[in-house]
């Protein structure tokens, strides 16, 4: 996963690795463990837990890295100053900056998580 300045890799282990320009500290996420999914945003990264808690860091001024509450999450996606999760019941949350209307689901239907999936989670089979 990669953004302007900095790179993200998960290990299969669920450990996060990273290289790049740190300024914002978003790719400080040496200490992430049980990690399934990442997601790189501008300035901040979003990892998603086994137990389907998600973990944040870097620039929060927007509030993007307002995850602390967020559970049952199966998905995870960074734009450049918001965070969008997809629950297992296939509602959407977000945080973070709604300039033009980036959060707002109210009139989306229910995404599945194969759509999300198909989408945000690819891993090349060599990886599996």
């Amino acid at each position: 996963m990669t953004n302007n300045t900095y790179t993200l890799g998960l290990q299969n282990n669920g450990r996060v690795i990273s290289c790049g320009f740190n300024l914002s500290g978003a790719d400080s996420v040496s200490d992430w463990r049980s990690i399934t999914m990442i997601a790189a945003g501008f300035d901040h990264s979003i990892g998603l837990k086994s137990d389907g808690t998600v973990v944040a860091s870097g620039t929060n001024t927007d509030g993007q890295c307002r995850i602390s509450e967020w559970k049952d999450i199966i998905a995870v996606a960074a734009g450049v100053s918001h965070t969008m999760g997809l629950k297992k019941d296939g509602t959407v949350v977000g945080v973070g900056a709604d300039s033009n209307g980036q959060l707002d689901f109210s009139s989306t239907t229910t995404l599945s998580s194969a759509t999300w999936q198909k989408w945000y989670r690819v891993r090349p089979s060599s990886l599996q």
